[in-house]
């Protein structure tokens, strides 16, 4: 059925009509919901920890720095600066309910980075492959940030993201996380339910890098070494990784990053077997934490 215009019309008059009468208001068409807009990429590449053993350190930087800066050059991706570099040192801590581990149950990420007195808290939501939430979900228009992960070979996760700054104080219970991302208390737990570090101890987190990159859009590239508490010998976790904003040159970006994403896979003797990314491993590392006592 058409949109009445006022009497009959000739056939040919009539089809003419047809497209522009679908595009009024009366009859437009319903829209496809558009995609949500991503913020960011990063891809993650976890690599072998002993070549970052505290004696051979620094020639096992300089080689990856070069090795890196060789794989960016046949991806025809501009390479500036160097791994060999110290950053920055915090502590980092990943929190949930032991025994029950609720948060990630929900598909949740609880993360604090402290340096010194300053800790930021940050929420993840994990949304799966399509970067959607249902209109069901508690995220369903939350100001957040949709965020990508990418592990090898080329395994894409999405998430959603809050952040909020806090003091030393630790968040102790689920009530201090319903206070801090009230989205969290559609979990319907005790507000006393206990929280604990996944692992038991502080991960030591040394970032080494920035490298800048250019995929199109300006990219960074930096070196992550996680280590347990009281040990500076050697990193349980070595990862690669790069990120960058995305924006007008998506597509161009993605294939500038993808195509070396692929060449730095192909560093023979330094990738890890593990493909996943540093939160995944802290848990599989501590299965006993999520079962009951």
């Amino acid at each position: 059925m058409f949109c009445a215009i006022g009497g009959l019309l000739p056939i040919r008059r009539l089809l003419f009509l047809v497209p522009v009468m679908l595009l009024s208001a009366g009859c437009a068409p319903e829209r496809a919901t558009p995609s949500p807009e991503l913020a960011s990429r990063e891809y993650k590449l976890l690599l072998d920890p002993a070549r970052f053993e505290k004696s051979v350190m620094r020639d096992s930087l300089a080689e990856l720095d070069k090795l890196a800066a060789a794989a960016a050059h046949r991806s025809g991706v501009a390479y500036e600066g160097s791994l060999l570099k110290p950053v920055r040192t915090r502590e980092v801590v990943f929190l949930d309910v032991p025994g029950k581990c609720t948060l990630r149950k929900n598909d949740l990420v609880l993360r604090l980075r402290s340096r010194g007195t300053k800790t930021t808290a940050t929420l993840k939501y994990r949304t799966g492959k399509t970067g959607l939430t249902n209109n069901r979900s508690p995220w369903a228009g939350i100001e957040s940030a949709l965020e990508a992960d990418i592990t090898p070979p080329h395994e894409t996760v999405y998430s959603r993201s809050l952040s909020a700054k806090r003091g030393n104080n630790r968040l102790q219970n689920l009530g201090d996380l319903y206070t801090l991302f009230p989205v969290t208390r559609s979990l319907r737990e005790a507000p006393e339910t206990k929280l604990a570090i996944v692992g038991k101890t502080p991960v030591r987190e040394e970032v080494r890098g920035k490298v800048q990159l250019d995929l199109g859009s300006k990219s960074s590239m930096s070196l992550s070494l996680w280590y347990n508490a009281g040990n500076d010998t050697e990193p349980v976790i070595a990862e690669l990784s790069f990120k960058y904003a995305t924006g007008r040159n998506a597509v161009s970006d993605e294939q500038h990053a993808r195509t070396l994403f692929v060449a730095l896979q192909q560093l023979e003797g330094w990738i890890s077997p593990l493909s996943m990314t540093k939160t995944a491993f802290l848990y599989a590392s501590s299965p006993g934490f999520c079962e009951q006592p």
